[in-house]
């Protein structure tokens, strides 16, 4: 597997978080970076995105394509998805990088684009 691979090697950086493969990255992780942006600003990027995406006709993975119909009126866009799930993803992610089991993580939580800015100088 892959992410085993990876996470093997002495240094590694992952962008995302996967149920599937938690576990694995986690335990070997000594640093989580944690975007945690206000709902208002995640809405707003999705929704943009997805315009840009529609108006474009832009790939979305795998020679994918959004249309508007699957993009505004599905309840599988990731405009629903944003709303269905920040709150709960908010205090599970929460739950998880503040708790016991990964106490041993450091957790770098920011929560403005000027703090990851100032992060990334």
């Amino acid at each position: 597997m892959l992410d085993e691979e990876i996470s093997s090697s002495s240094s590694w950086v992952v962008d995302g978080n996967y149920a599937e493969v938690r576990e694995l990255l986690w335990s070997k992780a000594t640093t989580i970076i944690w975007l945690n942006y206000a709902f208002p600003l995640v809405l707003g990027r999705a929704i943009l995105r997805t315009i840009k995406r529609v108006a474009t006709q832009q790939e979305v993975c795998a020679g994918n394509k959004e249309s508007f119909r699957q993009a505004f009126l599905s309840q599988e866009s990731i405009i629903w998805w944003v709303i269905k799930t920040h709150r709960s993803n908010n205090k599970r992610y929460n739950s998880l990088l503040y708790g016991e089991k990964y106490k041993d993580i450091k957790v770098v939580e920011l929560t403005s684009q000027n703090m990851t800015d100032r992060f990334l100088k």
